[in-house]
């Protein structure tokens, strides 16, 4: 099944500090080790690259832990990635079970995303999509101060902080591979008041919900309608807008749910999304 569980949180790039990597990255890694999928290759970027190493390389963690520690300590590191390649992966991007980026790009944002293949996720025994939805944003929720943020299944093609930071594949459908690259519009002064899209499963602060569609609140738009989602509070100051309904076998996750492409499609003409202004997309 060449299909992943992407799940990203976004915040201001401030909210990062540099003691925060390496508890992420140990954390990560116990939790990526939970589900059977322990990374084996860490790459970062740097603020200053240093001898020997290339920013967003790929390296053996088992080989070069101590040398990225040096940079981690050295506070060198803006971003840090881990990833679980398959043996055979052939150097083919799409070869992998479980990726997960932290850290901040430049003065634009923050985020933290976490990714897993359908395959891995498949075999475990107790760990639905909606599990490990649930479980990514709390281990999220000690490295970053979220405003903004979604869950949703899409093809496997890239990785999963591809589509977070804006870069498509071309194998994508073309309406995918507009909206991956949109996302390099994104900054830190939109965060709280923009949305990027709208998933089976979107993270937003009460910003969000003031935006105007067509005369009235995002809030009073979505609760018109039953066909248009549900709200709900969370503890850590966002709320849930979620598609499911009941029994739904994790469908509102998928990418094309059509209660989703119908409310996406209905906001892209009420010009709700910044990313209509791309060349190229009417």
């Amino acid at each position: 099944m060449d299909e992943q569980l992407i799940v990203a949180r976004y915040g201001a790039p401030d909210s990062v500090c540099a003691t925060a990597f390496e508890k992420w990255w140990l954390e990560t890694e116990r939790w990526a080790e939970t589900l059977g999928t322990r990374p084996n290759e860490v790459n970062a970027r740097y603020r200053v690259e240093p001898r020997g190493l290339v920013n967003g390389n790929a390296y053996k963690v088992m080989q070069y832990r101590g040398r990225i520690e040096t940079e981690l300590h050295a506070g060198n590191i803006e971003q840090l990635g881990l990833t679980r390649l398959i043996a055979d992966w052939r150097f083919k991007a799409l070869d992998w079970e479980f990726g997960a980026d932290y850290g901040r790009f430049g003065t634009e944002f923050a985020m933290v995303s976490s990714g897993i293949s359908l395959d891995a996720l498949g075999k475990l025994p107790n760990v639905s999509p909606h599990g490990f939805v649930e479980s990514a944003v709390r281990q999220s929720n000690a490295f970053l101060d979220a405003t903004y943020g979604f869950a949703v299944m899409l093809p496997r093609r890239f990785m999963p902080a591809c589509y977070v930071i804006g870069v498509a594949s071309g194998e994508m459908p073309e309406e995918m591979v507009y909206e991956s690259n949109a996302w390099m519009q994104f900054s830190a002064r939109e965060c709280d008041r923009t949305l990027r899209n709208v998933f089976g499963y979107n993270m937003v602060n009460p910003r969000h919900l003031d935006i105007d569609v067509g005369g009235q609140r995002l809030r009073d738009w979505i609760c018109s309608s039953s066909n248009r989602g549900r709200i709900e509070t969370q503890a850590d100051g966002l709320l849930l807008w979620t598609f499911q309904e009941g029994d739904d076998q994790e469908a509102f996750l998928d990418w094309d749910y059509p209660p989703v492409a119908a409310v996406r499609e209905e906001l892209k003409r009420h010009g709700v999304f910044p990313w209509q202004r791309l060349p190229g997309v009417e």
